[in-house]
């Protein structure tokens, strides 16, 4: 999957250089499965860019798409500090958190890398890694 995610990442950013778009904070990867898949995972990869920067959307290529995040509700989170491979804990640590407070996910979820790209995978950087995971969240009983 990482090399898969990379070689998304890279054609996105090389696509947008050579637009002359500015690439902005966060980069992010949303995840559409509804359940922990090894294979066959559903995810978008992205950055944040000026909107106003694209003037003329019909160009560009199917694989690369503007638009804004929808707003959530009730989003859970966890801000991990660490190398990459911390991050399935962190990600347990905030399941048990909605779990045990009578939550259950309701929708994608994002993955903002706050302090890092992933085209830093090969340097010092992904040592050193500060990355949100942001979980949609709503009652498990159906509770407002």
């Amino acid at each position: 999957m990482q090399n898969n995610r990379c070689e998304m990442y890279a054609d996105l950013y090389h696509w947008l250089a050579e637009h002359q778009v500015e690439i902005r904070d966060p980069e992010l990867a949303i995840y559409h499965n509804a359940e922990y898949v090894e294979h066959d995972i559903d995810m978008e990869l992205g950055t944040s860019v000026d909107h106003a920067a694209f003037k003329d959307t019909r160009a560009m290529p199917e694989a690369i798409q503007v638009r804004e995040l929808p707003a959530i509700d009730t989003m859970a989170s966890v801000i991990h500090e660490g190398d990459m491979w911390g991050i399935g804990q962190a990600m347990v640590a905030l399941y048990t958190w909605i779990a045990s407070h009578g939550y259950t996910s309701a929708g994608p979820y994002r993955e903002l890398h706050l302090f890092w790209r992933e085209l830093e995978i090969e340097t010092e950087q992904f040592e050193h890694i500060t990355v949100e995971v942001q979980i949609p969240i709503a009652r498990a009983d159906g509770q407002p």
